[in-house]
C-alpha cells in the first residue's frame, strides 16, 4: 500500500472512491489513445483517491507506473481521470469525504472495465507541463 502526494502518480483498477470538496464528470464520452471509449472526471480542492479493487489479471491500462494493489492512495489539490463507465450528477455523494468546518465536502465511486486516476497537481513538487487529458486521450478530428 502507498501513498503519494506529487506528480507524477497515478492508481488504475477495477474500482477507485475519490473524494474531494469539487468533483466533476466530463459530460460527453471520449476516445483514449487505446481507442476505448471513456468518461473523463476531475476532482479538485482536498483530492484524494483509494483503489478498492485490483484489476483481474494486475496489469496497468493506461500508465506503466501506475499503482495496482488495493489500497494504494493518491492526494492532491487537482486529480483527473478516466472510467469506462458513464458518471451522473446523482453518483456524486454530498457530505462524504473532504468534508470541512464549512464544506460538506463530495465523493465518488468509479467503478467499470477500466478506471484510471491522477495527480495534475500534488501538494508538493512541481505540477504536470502538460495536462494527462493531452497524452490520453486522441485528438479531435
Amino acid at each position: 500500500m502507498t501513498s503519494k502526494s506529487s506528480y507524477p502518480a497515478a492508481i488504475e483498477g477495477s474500482e477507485i472512491r475519490v473524494g474531494a470538496q469539487d468533483i466533476k464528470p466530463g459530460g460527453r464520452p471520449v476516445l483514449t489513445i487505446t481507442n476505448e471509449m471513456a468518461f473523463q472526471v476531475s476532482a479538485k480542492r482536498r483530492a484524494t483517491g483509494t483503489l478498492v479493487r485490483e484489476y483481474n489479471p494486475k496489469v496497468w491500462k493506461f500508465r506503466a507506473d501506475s499503482d495496482l494493489d488495493a489500497g494504494d492512495e493518491i492526494s492532491g489539490p487537482d486529480l483527473w481521470g478516466l472510467t469506462s463507465s458513464p458518471i451522473h450528477r446523482g453518483d456524486i455523494i454530498v457530505g462524504g469525504a473532504g468534508r470541512t468546518g464549512s464544506h460538506s465536502g463530495q465523493e465518488l465511486t468509479l467503478s467499470g472495465e477500466f478506471n484510471l486516476l491522477e495527480i495534475v497537481s500534488g501538494w508538493r513538487g512541481a505540477p504536470a507541463l502538460t495536462h494527462p487529458r493531452q497524452e490520453l486521450l486522441r485528438p479531435e478530428h
